[in-house]
């Protein structure tokens, strides 16, 4: 989003084509959504981006001369140039995900008044955003495909995304380098054990259980306890039906489990 491609592409916000993406692995709920789209090429985004630097210049220096008291040459304003990419026939394409955009754009209205940073202007400033990817290739597939392409290694975004925000890694501020590299490991493995944890929510057969998040499960679970009594055997507390339920669709058995543990303390 920082980059002089991206924040060009976002600067015209509009699309000139479509198609239907299915989304979805399991066919018995796989649905197509509607994707926008809309692409040029990296050496048009960078013209455009010095126009904008070449007008703003002007601007300044019209204000400036407007302004300048008699007698004192006005300042003079320089537009920035533009560094020039060595891949400038690169193809840039921005999609929008219309069913993401509805959703984000209903969440964010849904918490307009509870707080300073969700008000209707701010939803005005943002919702024509919500939903966009902008991809860069030098392959020649149809937007359909890239899109397609792009869709299947989503994982790797939504990894990046919850270290990034869910488990806050540059929180850390670490600066050793191998230092950093044991962190990454261990939070790849933590990922991965994440992400089966996610598909086992969402393939459940219970709309309950799908619709958990693992935050969710897991202040569920706390509310389990287990305690030594006194005849020296392990008990756990009676759960809730619906938490007895997210167990049971995790494959858990509090019986089974209990039972082992007390196995493995006496030897029976």
């Amino acid at each position: 989003d920082n980059t002089v491609i991206a924040k060009t592409m976002k600067r015209d916000i509009s699309f000139t084509g479509s198609f239907q993406y299915l989304k979805g692995n399991d066919p018995r709920t796989a649905r197509n959504a509607t994707i926008l789209f809309r692409e040029t090429t990296v050496s048009v985004l960078e013209d455009i981006a010095q126009k904008y630097q070449d007008e703003e210049a002007e601007r300044k220096n019209a204000e400036a001369a407007a302004g300048t008291v008699e007698g004192r040459k006005p300042r003079k304003y320089y537009a920035r140039k533009i560094s020039r990419s060595e891949n400038g026939s690169d193809r840039v394409i921005m999609f929008r995900d219309e069913e993401m955009h509805n959703k984000l754009v209903e969440e964010f209205r849904s918490q307009i008044g509870q707080d300073e940073v969700h008000t209707v202007e701010r939803l005005e400033e943002l919702q024509d955003s919500f939903g966009l990817i902008i991809l860069r290739t030098e392959k020649s597939a149809e937007p359909a495909d890239i899109f397609g392409t792009y869709k299947k290694r989503w994982k790797i975004e939504t990894h990046y995304n919850h270290v990034r925000n869910g488990v806050d890694f540059n929180g850390l501020h670490e600066q050793n380098y191998y230092t950093q590299q044991g962190i990454s490991f261990v939070l790849l493995v933590e990922g991965l054990i994440y992400s089966k944890f996610i598909s086992k929510l969402k393939s459940s057969s219970s709309g309950y259980v799908k619709n958990l998040s693992v935050k969710e499960c897991t202040k569920k679970a706390a509310h389990l306890k287990l305690a030594r009594h006194q005849d020296g055997h392990w008990y756990t507390s009676t759960p809730k039906k619906k938490t007895l339920q997210l167990l049971e669709e995790l494959g858990v058995s509090l019986e089974e489990d209990v039972k082992k543990l007390n196995n493995h303390v006496y030897g029976a």
